[in-house]
Order: structure tokens, then sequence, then C-alpha cells
């Protein structure tokens, strides 16, 4: 993968533009609204950090990302981390984006990567069984020889609002829980990894933010306090 070099300048310019984003449609009483609804999700505000290439941060260039990297992501991360933002950043511009550039064929990344960067699909990844672990050893998953996946992944990110998820799966049969995906779940067969499409139900809704703790020395501290 190519990775595109910007200046200091420019970065710290991509820095302030999502930075001045955050503050006007980021506030206290908006993370607060938002997490009070169905899926915790901003989907306005989503639109707009798309616009801003924040959704298509780290996908090349050539499936209309901006093709940037770790310090790039660094800078736009430490703002959503500050604002507290109600979207699925990790979950589907770093995490579903990196899987599909490190394990997907051309043709997958022609079909998956170019929604995923305008922001118009929601990736994520489910990588973990029920113990939480990031290891081989913790995926409950198993990959089927008719391209279907049975058991259950756990603490997927973002998956209330998903459109694309990425599973993680042993070929090895082995007993696991049993997943039931709401309706419609259309499995997709690719070469090197398998997906299913989830529609997800969740059993009640996201929890609101926790009250901001006092900045550590050297901190830079968030611009707005979450306590009650």
């Amino acid at each position: 993968m190519d990775v595109m070099t910007i200046s200091l300048a420019e970065r710290a310019e991509l820095q302030a533009a999502v930075r001045d984003l955050l503050t006007d449609e980021c506030t206290e009483q908006d993370v607060r609204r938002v997490m009070a609804g169905d899926d915790g999700f901003d989907r306005e505000l989503w639109a707009k950090l798309a616009a801003q290439g924040v959704t298509g941060l780290l996908v090349e260039s050539e499936f209309g990302g901006v093709g940037l990297g770790a310090p790039e992501l660094e800078a736009v991360a430490e703002e959503t981390g500050a604002a507290l933002l109600p979207a699925p950043f990790l979950a589907s511009a770093v995490l579903a984006v990196a899987a599909i550039q490190a394990a997907g064929t051309p043709q997958d990344k022609q079909r998956l990567l170019p929604g995923l960067a305008d922001g118009t699909a929601i990736g994520t990844v489910a990588l973990t069984g029920r113990r939480g672990t990031w290891t081989p050893d913790g995926v409950d998953v198993v990959a089927n020889a008719d391209g279907t996946l049975s058991g259950s992944a756990h603490y997927v990110l973002g998956g209330q609002v998903a459109d694309v998820i990425l599973v993680a799966a042993r070929t090895a049969v082995s007993a696991c829980s049993r997943s039931e995906p709401t309706p419609p779940g259309s499995p997709e067969r690719l070469q090197q990894f398998s997906t299913r499409r989830y529609g997800c139900r969740c059993s009640r809704s996201p929890r609101r933010p926790r009250s901001a703790s006092a900045p550590r020395a050297g901190r830079r501290p968030r611009r707005h306090s979450t306590s009650r």
C-alpha cells in the first residue's frame, strides 16, 4: 500500500478542520442526545466528516480514499476521542479498512473500500469470542465448507449500525454457541476471508458518556465535560 506523505503544516490544518467541526457539532448536549437514541450514531455528522476525508483517511486513492497514514490517523483520532464522537470511526475507518487492505483481494477492495471511504457504508470487524481475547484460540466462529459461518462473535464495535461485518473464523470444526442475526443476513463469499451482513438488535440503549476526569499533566484537556 502506498501512503501519501503530507507536511506538518498540512497535518495540523487537517486536525484543526476536524476539531472545528466537532467543536461546533459535537458538544456535550449533542453527544447526550445522540447516545439517547436508538443506535448512538450521528449520521449527519458522519457525512460531514466524510466530506473532510475522515472516513477514507486510510483508504488508498484508487478506491476513493485519501491514502494517508498513521501520523494523520493519530491527529484525527485525538480530536474524535476528545469530542467523544458518537460514530464508528475506529470500527469503520480504521479496523474494517485495515482488515480489507491487509487480507482482501483486489476485487474485494474494489467492492468494499469505496463505500467505506465515502462514508455511505459502515464497516466493522468481529474478531473476539465470548472471552474477548484477541488471539486465534479466542475465535468462536467457524467457517463452513458451503461458505457460511456458524458461531458467535462478541464485543463488535459499531455492530448495531454496520453494513459490512468482517468476521474472523476458524476452519476446524469445534463446539460453539449459535448465532442468530436478525434478517436480512445475506452471506457473501470472499476468497481470503468471509463476511456476512447483519441486521443487529440491541438489548439496551448505548451507554451515556462517562464523566470526564481531570486531565493528567502534559495532556490536553477535553473540550467539554460530560458530568451529569
